[in-house]
């Protein structure tokens, strides 16, 4: 639901691609090396990316709209740590 409700406040041309745009960063999770990056360096990496695709589509890319892109990818990884167990373990995270 977070990652619904964070996608529904991003500007309307952008809500249209927020899926393919978390698909797209998702393929970053079997990346070991990615979880050991800095995360001010994922920050804006993420971000980066999406001011690319927002420029592309035409889309304004101001603070707020670069931060929920990188919120929506956040939460998505979030979501995948909660639901599987492998994934923690890969990511390193330990109870």
């Amino acid at each position: 639901m977070s990652v619904m409700g964070t996608i529904e406040i991003l500007p309307r041309k952008a809500q249209s691609f927020a899926m393919d745009f978390i698909d797209r960063w998702n393929e970053q999770c079997y990346d070991k090396e990615f979880w050991q990056m800095d995360s001010s360096k994922i920050l804006m990496m993420i971000t980066d990316d999406a001011r690319q695709i927002l420029e592309v589509e035409n889309v304004p890319a101001d603070d707020e709209t670069l931060f929920n892109m990188f919120q929506i990818v956040v939460l998505s990884y979030a979501y995948s740590a909660v639901d599987q167990p492998k994934m923690r373990e890969f990511i390193g995270i330990k109870e």
